[in-house]
């Protein structure tokens, strides 16, 4: 196992798609998290009013916990689950998987080395959006002349915790659906279109009746991870679920551990001849 994760981990480290993914990462949430609303805060409107203050406190190093999680459940979700998908559906490209089963460890070592080499990966990236919202969050707070606040620590190393559960249960799935079908570009396409059309539509364009559509709403990834993020500060969207983080936490565990169990059962099993 320790060779297989040392190889993985240098795959990873090689490959450009991380660093691209984490750059994209990066720049999203200074520019569209801190630099587009600093910008609007810069504004003389009279259209902002009270809200103004509102804003202001909500880019100072007090928040930036609920910041960086709010830029991990949306883009970074997103990023994770393409992460995923690229580290087991590149084997089946490449054609490298058959030499691999057939000459190196099992395929359980395999699997077990990729995705603890996936979740170093995510743990990586979820570290460097919270310095990232950390340095953003202080820059602003310089320029405003705000005393700087800082959350606990126990709050931030329980939101670095979930902000790592939220992005490897996208990785996961991006990982199982590389798996399952065998290659990158539809294990992604799927993904995506899950993580931003069908949640939507199961939340917000199906007229379900009152409990199912609670139901539903307590069942998806997208909802407990707003849940989750809710109690870190991170504001409500669409199909908000008013749980406790505890909760949350208890459902995207129970689906990172069947993603996992799926990815590692079909790699046991698929055909790769």
């Amino acid at each position: 196992m320790r060779g297989v994760l040392r190889a993985e981990l240098l795959k990873l480290r090689k490959r450009s798609a991380p660093w691209v993914l984490l750059t994209v990462l990066v720049l999203t949430q200074a520019l569209f998290g801190y630099g587009s609303l600093y910008a609007v805060l810069q504004m003389e409107s009279e259209e902002l009013g009270y809200r103004d203050e509102q804003l202001r406190a909500h880019l100072m190093p007090s928040t930036f916990v609920g910041n960086a999680l709010g830029a991990l459940a949306g883009t970074g979700g997103a990023l994770a689950l393409i992460l995923g998908a690229l580290a087991m559906g590149s084997e089946f490209r490449w054609g490298t998987l058959k030499t691999i089963v057939t000459q190196g460890p099992s395929r359980l070592v395999l699997g077990g080395g990729k995705l603890i080499a996936l979740a170093v990966a995510l743990s990586a990236f979820t570290m460097i959006s919270f310095l990232v919202a950390f340095g953003c969050s202080m820059v602003i707070a310089a320029l405003e002349g705000m005393p700087v606040v800082l959350p606990s620590a126990g709050t931030v190393v329980a939101g670095l915790g979930a902000g790592w559960l939220l992005m490897s249960v996208w990785g996961s799935l991006g990982f199982l659906l590389a798996t399952a079908l065998r290659g990158t570009g539809l294990a992604v396409g799927l993904g995506l279109v899950y993580q931003l059309v069908i949640e939507s539509l199961l939340v917000t364009a199906v007229p379900w009746p009152v409990r199912t559509g609670e139901a539903f709403r307590a069942a998806l990834i997208g909802t407990n991870a707003g849940a989750l993020g809710r109690h870190f500060g991170v504001l409500a969207g669409h199909g908000f679920l008013d749980a406790p983080a505890v909760q949350a936490a208890a459902v995207l565990g129970a689906y990172l551990t069947v993603f996992v169990l799926l990815a590692v059962l079909l790699l046991r099993r698929c055909d790769v001849l």
